[in-house]
């Protein structure tokens, strides 16, 4: 049972990564290429862009929205800083278990899903009881919820997912909506 379930999280998220990526292709192809930089504003160019302001230490960052499919970069964290690096502690794999909230725009998510706002709503208000009970807690979430997903190694989640998960201690739930490509999750990590 618990390889079936490895088997099925690795293929939603392979699928998903699949689709990300094509999209994001089909996107590029209707844009017409940057112009390269001349020597006059070549400084200009190579100057990155300015990061989001970080979030207020205990603040809850809202749903951010881009030109991506699914409404965010998550290559980048919620407030728009890079993916920090995972402490030395992490491990290479963990399990974990999941409490999806699908909404409109979300990867596989039904024709008259909730709204983004409704979802993280919903998923911060499961927050504390999953923190007591989270298997009870799973019955709350939509198709696709799993109290014990099985384990997972790194690479294979979005990065800003991973980190989230990978940085938690066992046993610990995520003290905030985790928002995913198919919808937010309720994150826990088991083992």
């Amino acid at each position: 049972m618990l390889k079936v379930r490895l088997v099925a999280l690795t293929t939603l998220v392979a699928a998903g990564t699949l689709v990300f990526a094509l999209s994001a292709m089909k996107k590029r192809s209707h844009h017409s290429p940057a112009p390269v930089p001349s020597a006059a504003n070549s400084a200009e160019s190579t100057q990155a862009e300015p990061a989001a302001p970080p979030v207020a230490s205990g603040a809850t960052p809202e749903p951010q929205a881009n030109n991506s499919p699914t409404g965010r970069d998550y290559s980048l964290m919620p407030d728009g800083r890079p993916v920090p690096e995972l402490p030395t502690t992490a491990p290479r794999s963990c399990g974990f278990g999941a409490i999806l909230l699908t909404h409109e725009g979300a990867q596989f998510a039904p024709r008259h899903a909730r709204s983004k706002s409704d979802a993280y709503s919903l998923a911060k208000a499961l927050i504390p009881d999953a923190e007591k009970n989270f298997a009870d807690t799973v019955k709350k979430g939509d198709p696709g919820s799993l109290a014990d997903a099985g384990s997972i190694s790194r690479g294979i989640l979005e990065r800003s997912v991973e980190y989230r998960l990978f940085s938690l201690e066992k046993g610990q739930v995520n003290p905030d909506p985790v928002e995913t490509p198919r919808g937010y999750w309720v994150l826990k990590r088991l083992r």
